[in-house]
């Protein structure tokens, strides 16, 4: 239910009926591994789409054999994943810079503390290694670099002496989503915060546009509702002056992509390519 959105899942109810995909198959798997140290792959998710079906499959010898992620010693230049590696060939490739953009706009009507907010921001970068990554060749070989601190991530822009500040946000938001990063320096994570208009009376609200822009290498869809209730917890938390309540995070995406990368030179990888090779031959 957690994976999917939803209240409840009753045992019988297939997973992609009711909205799940490839991606969130993947998260009930790591879950599953996580909690219940059984080696399931994304071939048994298709096959036993319901509860009741992978829990029949879940009863045969499944017990997982994969090594726990370790967390890394602190380096100048970490491995970079496999989808790394493609997104960065294909960025190479192209003549359009920006595809691989990810941005958003958030609507916000009332007062906004911005001092608040630009510590949440703060706050998230440091607490998410990804979001202050680079990417540089060393040797030849792609490697991604962790920036120790990137120095006030979030931009603030005032528009309220502007006449049409809503046309005037709109051309920022397709100015900011058009201007491509510079993956060797970065920074790679970008904020913006359009005042359009402060309170003429108590019942007029101030609005605000909040724009988010990252790189594809370091960000994907699954993380962007991940990031935003992370900013809003932060921000409350730097409001009222209170710890935030989010959980530790163990390891970073380098840590797993190191432990990936070993993983796929394993034996323990052999079933998964003799099937694909056999199933695609």
């Amino acid at each position: 239910a957690t994976v999917l959105g939803l209240e409840q899942v009753g045992i019988y109810d297939n997973f992609f009926e009711l909205g799940g995909h490839s991606i969130k198959a993947m998260h009930l798997i790591f879950g599953i591994r996580t909690e219940l140290k059984k080696n399931v792959s994304l071939q048994d998710v298709f096959i036993a789409p319901t509860i009741a079906k992978l829990a029949t499959r879940l009863k045969t010898d499944f017990s997982t054999s994969l090594t726990p992620i370790e967390v890394l010693p602190p380096q100048p230049y970490y491995e970079v994943s496999n989808a790394q590696k493609r997104l960065w060939l294909i960025e190479q490739m192209t003549d359009n810079p920006i595809i691989y953009n990810m941005h958003v706009a958030y609507l916000l009507e009332g007062s906004v503390n911005v001092e608040a907010l630009q510590n949440a921001l703060e706050a998230v970068v440091f607490r998410h290694e990804s979001l202050r990554t680079v990417f540089t060749l060393v040797a030849g070989e792609l490697k991604q670099k962790i920036l120790s601190n990137i120095a006030r991530p979030l931009e603030v822009i005032d528009l309220t002496n502007i006449a049409e500040p809503m046309e005037k946000a709109r051309q920022y938001y397709r100015q900011e989503a058009a201007t491509p990063f510079d993956l060797q320096t970065g920074p790679l994570f970008r904020a913006k915060l359009l005042t359009l208009s402060a309170p003429a009376d108590d019942n007029q609200p101030e609005t605000h546009i909040f724009i988010i822009n990252a790189h594809h290498l370091i960000f994907d869809g699954w993380s962007t509702n991940i990031l935003y209730q992370e900013i809003l917890e932060l921000y409350r938390g730097s409001c009222q002056n209170q710890a935030p309540n989010l959980p530790y995070l163990r390891i970073q995406y380098k840590d797993y992509a190191a432990w990936l990368n070993q993983l796929l030179t394993s034996d323990a990888i052999n079933p998964h390519r003799d099937y694909w090779l056999k199933t695609l031959s």
